[in-house]
């Protein structure tokens, strides 16, 4: 393309999650958490094969190469595909994996290769984590790998024009189960939404000999009306103020099971930033 140059590793910027430590040599760039020794790579940027489906799996494999998946069928491993906040368009490949060394010493690992189409090149984003180390807890909250991909940009890429429009794809109903909460957003074609939910809590108290365990349900509700534009949703209660919230979507394969939509909502409030994943009905 005219006025385009190759993207180059020094072009890929992002935000490194708090303590790890951040090494950068000529072909990668090598983050670890130094808690766990989970690491993540930024990899050489290099030409795609034409399928980033194909590419993720490729970046997979040689990263666990004389590996074994801990688990089978659908829960074998997982492909998602969608464009980055950037706008780029990435595939991922994840799994839990396992292997026993020559030594005879019992591995155990989360992960994920992820390959975000820039121009004819592709940047290759792998991350390990030991998740046997208490430590690697704070990698799968928002502020660890969510945080460093959501900021994750590639200089001198452009993103390629939006073939869907979101504010045609959003509508229907898309449902959370998460930690003892469920919500459900149903986003009509005229722009109305309705919101329905329930918040499960446990608390016990010890009566004598013998402790008691309460449950409490408490359920939620709203409507009103919502606007998209980009990747921006405004959701405008009947009652209060409008709430701005980001958004995306992400298209995810289990097992190679068939691909089901997703859409995550940027949410804050006081313990910090958080995304909820809610899935397509």
């Amino acid at each position: 393309m005219p006025g385009s140059r190759e993207i180059r590793l020094q072009d890929c910027e992002f935000v490194a999650p708090a303590g790890w430590s951040v090494q950068r040599q000529a072909d990668h760039i090598r983050l670890q958490n130094m808690a766990s020794g989970c690491l993540i790579l930024v990899i050489e940027p290099q030409p795609t094969s034409g399928s980033l489906e194909q590419d993720a799996r490729a970046a997979f494999d040689l990263m666990y190469r004389g590996w074994a998946y801990q688990k089978a069928g659908e829960h074998a491993y997982v492909l998602s595909k969608g464009r980055t906040a950037q706008g780029l368009d990435y595939t991922s490949m994840e799994a839990a994996m396992s292997a026993t060394t020559a030594d005879g010493r019992y591995h155990l690992e989360e992960g994920l290769a992820v390959v975000i189409l820039a121009g004819t090149s592709i940047v290759i984003v792998a991350a390990r984590h030991n998740s046997s180390m208490l430590g690697h807890d704070r990698c799968t909250t928002y502020e660890g790998w969510p945080r460093f991909f959501s900021s994750f940009t590639v200089n001198n890429a452009t993103p390629p024009a939006q073939t869907d429009d979101p504010a045609t794809r959003i509508i229907g109903r898309w449902t959370t189960t998460e930690s003892g909460a469920s919500g459900e957003y149903v986003f009509a074609a005229n722009r109305r939404y309705r919101l329905a939910g329930a918040l499960g809590t446990t608390y016990t108290t010890s009566e004598h000999d013998h402790d008691v365990i309460y449950a409490a349900t408490s359920a939620f509700e709203g409507d009103g009306s919502y606007a998209v534009s980009g990747n921006q949703l405004t959701l405008s209660p009947r009652a209060g103020v409008p709430d701005h919230v980001p958004f995306r979507f992400v298209q995810v394969n289990h097992g190679g099971s068939g691909w089901r939509d997703q859409l995550w909502l940027s949410r804050k409030d006081a313990r910090g930033e958080y995304e909820v994943r809610y899935d397509r009905q």
